[in-house]
């Protein structure tokens, strides 16, 4: 389906925005992508998931805050493989 309106305002509604997230979520797991949800704030969940992975793989993890960065150099240890930010 195409949007009919600016992407600022279908996700500046909370609804539209879950269902884009989840929906993208299923194309992603489709294509093979090991996926995560969390509800709420994310930051920990996501530093601590990266960690348990990381210590079988490299893990590429993609966000804007600076908390995750922050979590992610005291949660890391040398045994880890690489995490890109």
């Amino acid at each position: 389906m195409q949007l009919a309106m600016k992407k600022k305002a279908f996700l500046v509604n909370p609804r539209n925005k879950q269902k884009f997230i989840y929906f993208i979520g299923s194309e992603l797991e489709k294509a093979g992508v090991n996926l995560h949800h969390s509800a709420g704030d994310a930051d920990y969940y996501i530093v601590s998931t990266a960690c348990i992975i990381t210590k079988r793989t490299s893990v590429a993890v993609v966000g804007e805050d600076t908390d995750m960065l922050v979590l992610l150099l005291h949660h890391l240890s040398p045994r880890h493989h690489v995490i890109f930010l």
